[in-house]
């Protein structure tokens, strides 16, 4: 879902499979395009 989830936070694009953008939510939450893609690559191959 796309938008902004809360004041003062980031807004996000919808999430996609190509673009993966996710939340990365911390002190400074920011957005994360595919966020560990080399560990999910790692377990996709794998499967």
């Amino acid at each position: 879902m796309a938008g902004r989830p809360a004041p003062g936070v980031p807004r996000r694009p919808a999430y996609s499979p190509k673009d993966r953008a996710t939340m990365w939510i911390d002190a400074d939450s920011r957005i994360v395009e595919d966020p560990d893609r080399s560990e999910r690559l790692f377990w996709n191959n794998r499967a």
